[in-house]
């Protein structure tokens, strides 16, 4: 099963609100869903799963350098609960990409923090535009 939303439309005027609606959905939804973000205009993706300590919010590094602030901003100086669980530098046969596992009630948070590294990263900066899926 999978279902699709969208930016920039009546139901889901922000992207952040495309990311609190498909995180809950998939939270509702139960074991094995799981939810993909893509900005629509570059590589630049997303993916939330739980898992039995909470939730993994895996992210593409496609410029390995912007991320320092928004560790920074996000996540060093945030919640104890958040905490880095993978990093892989950029390299010839993959796109980089850093998991954090982040507590299911910061949902809020989670959205805020996804909003934040897609606008650092994204070509269009705050412009950009995202496509969620929730799928299982």
């Amino acid at each position: 099963m999978r279902s699709t939303i969208e930016d920039q439309v009546v139901e889901y005027p922000t992207a952040k609100d495309v990311f609190q609606v498909a995180i809950k959905e998939m939270l509702e939804s139960g074991a094995g869903t799981w939810c993909h973000f893509d900005d629509v205009d570059s590589s630049v993706w997303a993916e939330v799963a739980p898992n039995g300590q909470g939730l993994h919010i895996k992210l593409s590094c496609p410029h390995p350098d912007r991320l320092g602030d928004l560790l920074v901003e996000h996540v060093l100086s945030g919640s104890d609960d958040w905490r880095i669980v993978e990093f892989r530098r950029k390299s010839l046969l993959c796109q980089g990409r850093i998991t954090f596992l982040a507590p299911p009630e910061d949902l809020d948070g989670i959205a805020a923090f996804i909003d934040n590294f897609f606008a650092s990263t994204c070509p269009k900066g705050r412009s950009y535009c995202v496509l969620g899926s929730v799928e299982s």
